[in-house]
């Protein structure tokens, strides 16, 4: 499956190149219309729903998988609940990107494990 990362400078990093030799880098901007999951890297300062948002308007059905340098479950849930299919930090080892993308791609969610904990104790505390 193709591996498209997006970013504000286009640069790839070398645990994207690791995780997916055959990967693309584009601008955030600009979105090929190319099938597969898009990684897009969240620019410093702007808000997580919104770039969500506009990505989801660009690609349509295409899963998008949001990243950050600095990752928090705040924004993690923010990027979900905008209509990302995973978030993960943006410096994340090539093996968790394999993780990241092989749930995604076979139609899962992607989150970290303490945010996985922190929303499956709060199903817990609702539960009879």
């Amino acid at each position: 499956m193709p591996h498209l990362f997006l970013s504000i400078d286009a640069r790839q990093r070398d645990s994207w190149l690791v995780a997916f030799p055959d990967m693309m880098c584009g601008h955030l901007d600009r979105v090929a219309q190319s099938s597969g999951l898009v990684w897009a890297l969240l620019p410093p300062g702007q808000s997580v729903q919104q770039v969500v948002i506009r990505l989801r308007k660009m690609l349509g059905t295409r899963p998008l998988i949001l990243m950050a340098d600095a990752p928090s479950e705040d924004d993690a849930l923010a990027a979900l609940s905008a209509g990302a299919a995973g978030y993960c930090n943006g410096h994340a080892a090539p093996e968790v990107l394999q993780q990241v993308a092989l749930a995604v791609s076979n139609g899962g969610v992607w989150v970290g494990q303490r945010l996985m904990q922190r929303l499956l104790s709060a199903t817990a505390r609702l539960l009879p």
